[in-house]
């Protein structure tokens, strides 16, 4: 679906960047991480191929801004933009996910769904997705994921296991 080193990998908060730095070669020094003259908690521009946000609810934003500089310079490439579950919930996603399906930009969207939103999610857009989990392709399509986590060592595995 994209290709990691050229699509441009945007993550809502730093902690969501984790797995991808154990799975992109960083598992010899994972065990550094937020100690000092360790690897970074936080994403950084040169420590990687990719871009966070900063905050919470901004990377589908990010996204469409990426997007439209991309196709400004006319390459070939596709945003892909991590969100959490509880970012989901704010209204600048909502406005970038209109802006987005409006513009017809390429444009990946992973939601991280990791059920630690502040509160239990309602809405329509709760609604789909817990309707969308329930389908039987959505099934067979974790258990395959899992097959694959399950092929990897657990030290890259330990935060995609939680």
């Amino acid at each position: 679906v994209f290709d990691n080193g050229i699509d441009p990998l945007i993550f809502d908060v730093s902690h969501q960047s984790y797995t991808h730095k154990l799975l992109s070669g960083k598992e010899n020094v994972f065990e550094s991480l937020r100690q000092f003259g360790g690897l970074s908690g936080y994403t950084k521009p040169n420590d990687g191929d990719y871009f966070v946000a900063g905050h919470s609810s901004t990377s589908i934003s990010l996204a469409v801004g990426a997007c439209k500089a991309i196709a400004l310079k006319g390459e070939k490439r596709t945003p892909v933009a991590l969100i959490g579950d509880g970012a989901l919930s704010a209204g600048m996603a909502y406005e970038a996910l209109n802006e987005l399906g409006d513009s017809k930009f390429p444009c990946v969207v992973i939601l991280n769904d990791n059920e630690m939103s502040i509160s239990k999610p309602i809405g329509a857009i709760s609604k789909y997705l817990s309707q969308a989990m329930a389908t039987q392709f959505y099934q067979n399509f974790k258990k395959r994921v899992a097959k694959m986590l399950d092929a990897l060592p657990d030290s890259a595995t330990y935060m995609a296991k939680r």
